[in-house]
């Protein structure tokens, strides 16, 4: 397994210009469950204080995931006109 850097390394990727979990993941060539597995389970346990910034963080990509699909879809249309 990869230890305990390699969790706090993604979170702070994460935080570090707000990005998503699937942004993340294709930097890192992790994938998007196994970051997501290893953010709720291992980073818990390595840095608690961190492992609550991440989960604001995905609460926030939740709660806007409908705005960012609609303007990546707005994007795409204009682009094609």
């Amino acid at each position: 397994m990869r230890g305990e850097n390699y969790i706090k390394d993604i979170a702070l990727e994460l935080l570090k210009d707000y990005k998503t979990i699937r942004e993340v993941a294709s930097i890192t060539g992790i994938s998007k469950s196994k970051i997501h597995k290893d953010i709720h389970t291992i980073l818990p346990k390595v840095d608690i204080e961190l492992y609550n910034k991440v989960l604001e963080l995905l609460a926030y990509n939740k709660k806007i995931r409908h705005l960012r699909g609609g303007y990546i879809t707005k994007q795409k249309y204009i682009k094609h006109q």
